[in-house]
């Protein structure tokens, strides 16, 4: 059974030869191969080799095609900064002012910013290893990407003074978002995780995020299965147990499950028919050692409850982890 053959028996409630391992890795994988992340998140040639050389060095069963947050918001004509070896940010926000939402355009995913680098990257790897590794691409979900363009703290000011603007915000970015995803599916994507860490408790309320966000998600996922996407992934970072029935709503097919959630309680109010994702805890990854790794994993894999569990981390691993942890999560899922 090859890594995609794993996952998709997973994810459809079948047995598996082992649990899948896929943990929440990407711009780490330069670093491993001392590329500057620069060159990794401007070269979709590189961007691919890397990504593809740590799964295979270390094992696991899936590859993210991402880089963070700022992808979306590029593309749209928002001014980042690029160090040479670190992750870029944005400089300032793109929509200073609610009447700048009227002059943007959803960008085209095939010659806008860097978004044809992931288009591009994923379908090399789609050439590669499309037939035997999942191959699941980031996209920013509405409330990431809003924050993005309209800054953090005055996003969450806009849902208290100016939610008619929050809202028309959120669904133009759910159409950047819906847009991007259907083009890294045509390029070979088997799934896409949308990533949307600003609808976690610790920045908005359940209740808020039932009313504002929950349905443009629902229409989002609805939209993505229909342009052939195998599966939707909803990362949300954080504490997610007050809102993890509602995120199981929007007809997602996995749950990613952070760190700080147990897994057993995740699995209680997610229900058994659900796809877990999770949760070794990624900052403790970065400073374990291998066993310690190894019994982590071992018991994650105990309290995520099979078949319906892929083993992974709770939020990104960290730039400067050992790869050599990654491999003991590996290596504990194939019973070491």
């Amino acid at each position: 059974m090859n890594s995609l053959e794993r996952i998709r028996a997973t994810l459809s409630g079948r047995p598996a030869d082992r649990v899948p391992v896929f943990p929440l890795i990407h711009t780490s994988t330069a670093r491993w191969a001392g590329v500057p992340i620069s060159r990794y998140a401007s070269d979709p040639a590189v961007m691919a080799d890397m990504l593809l050389s740590a799964q295979q060095r270390a094992g696991y069963d899936g590859i993210h095609v991402s880089l963070n947050v700022t992808v979306e918001a590029e593309a749209l004509g928002a001014q980042i900064e690029q160090p040479y070896d670190e992750p870029p940010h944005v400089l300032e926000p793109l929509v200073a002012e609610p009447t700048d939402l009227l002059r943007l355009r959803v960008p085209d995913p095939m010659s806008t910013g860097r978004l044809p680098v992931f288009v591009e990257a994923t379908r090399i790897l789609a050439r590669e290893v499309g037939g035997s590794v999942r191959i699941a691409p980031f996209i920013r979900g509405p409330m990431v990407m809003a924050s993005q363009l309209r800054g953090v703290e005055q996003l969450l000011i806009d849902l208290i003074e100016s939610p008619e603007f929050v809202a028309d915000l959120l669904s133009f970015c759910a159409e950047v978002g819906v847009s991007f995803a259907g083009a890294l599916t045509r390029a070979g994507a088997h799934a896409i995780a949308l990533g949307d860490a600003m609808c976690s408790p610790a920045s908005i309320s359940p209740a808020t995020y039932r009313r504002v966000v929950q349905p443009i998600h629902t229409e989002m996922v609805r939209r993505m299965l229909a342009d052939g996407s195998e599966a939707i992934v909803m990362h949300v970072c954080g504490d997610t147990r007050p809102i993890i029935p509602d995120l199981v709503a929007t007809g997602v097919q996995v749950l990613d499950v952070d760190a700080p959630v147990p897994l057993a309680e995740a699995r209680a109010l997610a229900g058994s028919h659900v796809n877990l994702r999770g949760n070794i805890d990624p900052s403790w990854l970065y400073r374990a050692t291998r066993d310690e790794v190894r019994a982590a994993a071992r018991e994650a894999i105990d309290a995520g409850g099979a078949p319906r569990f892929v083993l992974g981390t709770g939020c990104e691993v960290p730039i400067g982890t050992p790869i050599e942890n990654v491999r003991a999560i590996v290596e504990a899922a194939a019973g070491g």
